[in-house]
């Protein structure tokens, strides 16, 4: 049975043949087919289907992955409800880290017309998530965020004397537009990434980095693909 290098192995049977769960820490978990005789006739649709049902348990503690509008982000969570919807994205990067992952993501949905500010609300009052603010709730002073769930680490910028970069992409992070204005001021647009990045060099959206799924929730993505493949053509 083959193994990987500090991970551990346990075996799960699909088809009659022993396939065996591999869980590095820190990356999900990953399956690894025994190659054999009849090995890739006996992955039939209903092995796909327990395979995906084993995934999506080591998924469960993590954050979730989002198709939006074209671009794969790892959503922590989401908050308020209608049909548009955005995600807000607070990259750390080392201020006061290293961190196990240096940028979270959360999603919020909303109706009419709601500002930066209104999701930001919604998603903190929803979970972990604390920012505070100034001059009114214009201004990001710092944002906290600690989720045993997610990561084990406090993100914080306290004691970092600098300025929080906000923004947002309408092209899944490829190209950032900066906020000239207020976190009030700025206005929701639906399908659109809003971003807020604390750099210890500059003031700057270089280095803002979008959270993308996980090896093993990527895997659960491809098989549930497959699944429904499988489905059309039965």
């Amino acid at each position: 049975m083959p193994r990987a290098r500090g991970g551990g192995v346990g075996p799960v049977l699909f088809g009659g043949n022993v396939i065996p769960v591999l869980c590095p820490a820190g990356t999900g978990i990953f399956l690894w087919p025994e190659v054999g005789r009849g090995t890739e006739k006996s992955m039939n649709f209903r092995s796909v289907s327990v395979l995906i049902a084993v995934l999506a348990m080591s998924c469960m503690a993590h954050a979730t992955p989002y198709n939006l509008n074209g671009t794969w982000v790892e959503v922590d969570y989401w908050a308020g409800s209608g049909p548009s919807e955005t995600i807000v994205v607070i990259d750390w990067n080392d201020t006061n880290g290293p961190y196990i992952t240096e940028s979270h993501a959360w999603g919020y949905r909303w109706s009419g017309t709601k500002y930066v500010s209104d999701a930001v609300t919604a998603i903190c009052d929803a979970g972990a998530l604390i920012v505070t603010t100034s001059y009114g709730g214009a201004f990001v002073d710092d944002a906290f965020y600690h989720d045993a769930s997610i990561d084990t680490d406090d993100h914080t910028s306290a004691g970092y004397s600098g300025w929080w970069w906000l923004g947002s992409s309408a092209d899944g992070g490829q190209t950032w537009d900066g906020n000239a204005g207020t976190i009030t001021s700025e206005v929701l647009v639906h399908n659109q990434i809003e971003g807020c990045n604390m750099d210890s060099g500059a003031w700057t959206s270089a280095t803002l980095t979008i959270p993308v799924p996980e090896p093993a929730a990527a895997l659960l993505l491809a098989l549930g693909g497959l699944l429904s493949l499988r489905g059309l053509r039965q």
